[in-house]
């Protein structure tokens, strides 16, 4: 069961294919920009884990440092 088109058929053509092309396209660029969002999620989640640790130890430092001071005084 197809369906019949009034338009000559290399207009169809044209049209199917710059339609699907059009498609494609944008599809593409949807998977591109998903990936490149994907990648930035992992580096800021792997950047926020090592400053929770650099701040962790700065904090040992200072409690480190705190007693010390207080220790001469």
């Amino acid at each position: 069961m197809t369906k019949e088109y009034k338009s000559p058929r290399h207009k169809l053509l044209k049209h199917f294919e710059e339609s699907r092309d059009s498609w494609r396209a944008k599809t593409k660029k949807a998977k591109a920009d998903i990936k490149n969002l994907e990648h930035k999620l992992r580096y800021h989640k792997n950047n926020n884990a090592s400053l929770k640790n650099e701040n962790k130890m700065l904090k040992k430092e200072l409690d480190k440092l705190t007693k010390e001071l207080s220790k001469k005084k």
